[in-house]
């Protein structure tokens, strides 16, 4: 840390993960881990690409702008884990 650690105490940061809703990022506090975790290995259906689009988007839009419209907390690894009461790793 240099010229710093000498004059300053070093900081420390606990980073707990960040939670976005409506376009907003918050950092989320800390919190119980969860007694199950789940592992999904898969493809882009897993991680819940275009799941926010809809049937109308045609093949084009969902091809060129589908990551636009992913999430994973829509798509089946979330909704299992929020079903099990379960961590996941996608």
């Amino acid at each position: 840390m240099g010229l710093g650690n000498k004059v300053l105490k070093p900081s420390v940061l606990q980073f707990y993960g960040v939670e976005t809703q409506d376009g907003r990022a918050s950092l989320l506090e800390k919190r119980a881990l969860k007694q199950r975790k789940i592992e999904f290995i898969g493809a882009s259906d897993t991680a819940g690409y275009c799941v926010d689009g809809t049937p109308a988007m045609g093949a084009i839009k969902t091809g060129l702008d589908g990551w636009k419209y992913d999430n994973c907390d829509k798509a089946n690894p979330g909704l299992t884990g929020n079903a099990l009461d379960a961590e996941i790793s996608v």
